[in-house]
């Protein structure tokens, strides 16, 4: 899971840690203006790239004890981007243990061109999903696709919908998760199949839940979806995909397919499981 632009408390992040959540943080972005033509904008002020790292510094700083982070993204889109290869290589000196995605959706229209800079490739592509290649050294990921919306009346925003494709009800917003889904599955079984991640973006019309919490709906029928989101791990696992991956701090991790965790008893309800290539259990406390 992606945290996008935003900060969470700290019960957010304990929770990920219990569930065994990964999660990319990112640093919320300076301002920017959507509605001027394509390209980078100006450099932000001083000021304000002064506040930028000193809140930069102090985000990591707060959240490197979070056993659940496993990277850190400074700049999303081009969203007040700026001396890109030197804020990862500051986020880099600041937390050497954690991946740094220096500019996710290096490919969107407010990006500035790849600097190179960081551990990751990040492609955004809507409604997609995108085919970025492998250019160098860095882990190549898809890491946005779909923005597929449907509105429910009774469970809606009070303003405008906001998604790439908009979709008449449940059946054929489930249809077309599983076209790009499989879109992507399929791509992937065929390619050097990069990572793929999900943002926890998709809410206002776009989420598979209505925003109501009281009076929830769930906008896709959950058993297409789970099996269409296994494919797309299986496909990767096939390809031998390179995921970059870290568990809960009390399991036992082994980076090797063909290893298991028969030396440990998983605890009830939490079993072995495989995840890009790492096996990991859980063991009983005590």
């Amino acid at each position: 899971m992606r945290k996008h632009v935003k900060v969470e408390p700290a019960r957010w992040y304990h929770w990920a840690d219990k569930l065994g959540l990964l999660v990319w943080q990112d640093m919320p972005s300076l301002p920017i203006s959507f509605d001027g033509p394509p390209g980078p904008a100006p450099d932000p002020v001083p000021e304000a790239r002064a506040r930028f790292e000193a809140e930069l510094t102090e985000l990591i700083d707060q959240l490197r004890a979070v056993p659940s982070i496993i990277g850190w993204v400074p700049f999303n889109e081009g969203w007040g981007e700026y001396d890109t290869a030197r804020i990862a290589a500051l986020v880099k000196e600041l937390d050497l243990a954690r991946t740094v995605n220096a500019d996710s959706g290096v490919n969107c229209r407010f990006s500035r061109p790849d600097s190179g800079a960081g551990d990751v490739y990040d492609d955004h592509t809507y409604v997609g999903p995108g085919r970025p290649d492998v250019r160098d050294r860095r882990v190549t990921v898809d890491g946005e696709y779909g923005g597929l919306g449907l509105v429910l009346d009774g469970h809606r925003w009070p303003w405008p919908p906001n998604a790439y494709e908009m979709t008449p009800d449940i059946t054929r917003l489930t249809e077309r998760y599983a076209e790009v889904s499989e879109s992507w599955s399929g791509w992937c079984a065929n390619a050097a199949c990069p990572g793929d991640l999900h943002p926890d973006d998709r809410r206002r019309e776009r989420g598979e839940r209505a925003a109501d919490l009281h009076r929830r709906v769930v906008k896709v029928d959950a058993g297409t979806v789970a099996s269409h989101a296994r494919a797309v791990i299986a496909a990767g696992e096939a390809r031998g995909a390179l995921c970059i991956a870290t568990v809960s701090p009390t399991a036992v991790v082994s980076r090797a397919k063909s290893q298991d965790c028969s030396r440990v008893r998983a605890a009830p309800g939490r079993p072995c499981v495989l995840s890009c290539g790492f096996r990991a259990c859980w063991p009983e406390v005590g």
